[in-house]
């Protein structure tokens, strides 16, 4: 069975409510967006596993969020109309959990309770995936959250929740953005490393060669400060078993016309007939 991973940003200005003036500036990822969009609408899957560096960080483990469903809406971008509900996969998530607790040295826990979908879901959710405020129209959700403790640990979490998904009709969806450092204007201050790091994250992605992602320097990380790191580790891992004449990557877009870095991409594994 073939397995797909998208690497998507969250960034609400790309939201068309709240964007507004300045979507013009973010072209190229909606374009990239629109592109995944159509792609998940011909093969539609049955599940999306998604990562979202933003979603609540329960101690220093990874939480698998459990219930039936989860919502969430631009509330905090004073947009409380904007909204997306989807029906939770608790099968799976305790599966998910299960696998990731007999083979990963990071915490893992498996919460009751499931809290409002942040930004970093929304985002790549609505406009990557179609998902609206219509539960039924939209795959089922499978969320986790990031580990605040280790970067290169979240390789063995992918490895985990391929096994995990294995002959399942699952995505995986890393959200994350780059460097929040690009600019003298950017939210985080500039530093030269930015771009840098950007750069090295972009190059994995075109040139297949994913495994690099975990020789990156701790301190050139720590200086771009990114956020989606995380989360496009774990993308990585999901193939770090496949032959690589059988997956295939691709960079759509890359943009930071604010002083963050935005990549979309795409890693597909077809296995050989």
């Amino acid at each position: 069975m073939s397995f797909t991973a998208y690497a998507l940003p969250h960034p609400p200005i790309i939201m068309d409510e709240i964007g507004e003036e300045h979507l013009e500036q973010v072209e190229d990822t909606l374009t990239a967006m629109e592109k995944v969009r159509n792609e998940v609408s011909e093969d539609p899957p049955e599940v999306v596993v998604l990562m979202s560096p933003h979603s609540p960080i329960l101690g220093a483990g990874i939480t698998v969020f459990g219930g039936t469903s989860a919502e969430g809406d631009f509330g905090p971008f004073g947009h409380p109309n904007i909204r997306a509900r989807m029906n939770l996969d608790p099968v799976l998530a305790a599966k998910v959990t299960r696998e990731l607790q007999n083979s990963i040295a990071i915490p893992v826990a498996l919460s009751p309770m499931t809290p409002t979908l942040d930004h970093g879901a929304l985002v790549p959710l609505m406009k990557g995936f179609g998902v609206s405020s219509h539960a039924e129209d939209s795959p089922k959700l499978v969320w986790l959250s990031i580990s605040p403790t280790d970067h290169n640990g979240h390789y063995e979490v992918g490895r985990a929740i391929r096994r995990a998904v294995a002959g399942s009709n699952a995505v995986f969806l890393a959200s994350g953005d780059l460097s929040h450092r690009l600019t003298p204007d950017a939210p985080a201050g500039y530093d030269p490393g930015g771009a840098v790091f950007d750069q090295n994250i972009c190059e994995a992605f075109s040139s297949g060669e994913l495994g690099s992602l975990l020789a990156l320097d701790p301190i050139k990380i720590e200086k771009a400060g990114e956020c989606g790191l995380r989360s496009l580790v774990t993308l990585a891992g999901c193939f770090a078993d496949s032959d690589p004449d059988s997956v295939d990557s691709e960079l759509y877009s890359y943009e930071g016309p604010f002083g963050v870095g935005y990549m979309v991409a795409k890693v597909n594994e077809s296995p050989n007939e």
